[in-house]
């Protein structure tokens, strides 16, 4: 299993087929072309060429294909603002991040004069998380059918110098009650779980002096 699907042998010979006879084509094309031969798509119909390329990513990091160089820079990225929340992130939260893959949804927080607080990202959750998984109580095909109601909260960031008692709290719950109806605008199916890890989040300090936790209640 990868990327949500079945994945064996035959898969993985039509795809290093698909390399050696379109050799010149961008890791873009290829994305989008192996999306439309297997007819991969979202339930809103929408073709799933960002699960390919993340599918083909990982392959690469395996060393079972090779794929040709970048040409440009992620088309996620296009059309950013100057000042965005994947750099925020990568600057000055502890886990780094990377260019945003498949169903996300970022926020900016800043105070009444527009000055940056912090950020928030949520996204579409891990095919598998036994934990998660436990708690829930559902079997294979349950979560096949259902995994798209599941968002999760994969960062959220308080920047260091910002000293506001509660804020963390009050930034998640503003969130929570908006993240649905944006999601659904953005997307298409309604959210019925947001991940419960969301609720209580540690950041560390810029500095590395120290860690404090905010519980979302």
């Amino acid at each position: 299993m990868l990327q949500g699907r079945p994945f064996g042998p035959e898969a993985l010979a039509q795809i290093q087929a698909l390399l050696r006879q379109q050799s010149d084509w961008s890791r873009y094309r290829l994305s989008r072309e192996l999306a439309r031969l297997w007819n991969w798509r979202t339930p809103q119909g929408q073709r799933k060429d960002m699960a390919a390329r993340t599918l083909l990513l990982k392959l690469q990091g395996r060393g079972w294909i090779e794929l040709p160089p970048p040409r440009r820079k992620s088309p996620t990225r296009s059309g950013r603002a100057p000042v965005s929340v994947g750099p925020a992130l990568h600057q000055h939260h502890y886990l780094g991040y990377r260019s945003r893959v498949g169903q996300n949804l970022p926020y900016w927080v800043g105070d009444k004069q527009g000055r940056p607080l912090g950020c928030l990202v949520f996204g579409a959750p891990a095919w598998q998380c036994a934990a998660r998984d436990r708690w829930i109580g559902w079997e294979a095909a349950q979560r096949a059918r259902q995994l798209g109601g599941i968002v999760n909260n994969t960062r959220f960031l308080i920047f260091a110098w910002v000293r506001v008692p509660h804020l963390a709290s009050h930034v998640l719950g503003l969130v929570r009650r908006r993240l649905g109806r944006d999601w659904q605008q953005k997307y298409g199916p309604p959210i019925w779980w947001l991940n419960p890890a969301a609720a209580r989040r540690t950041w560390r300090t810029h500095d590395g002096s120290g860690d404090f936790t905010d519980s979302g209640g």
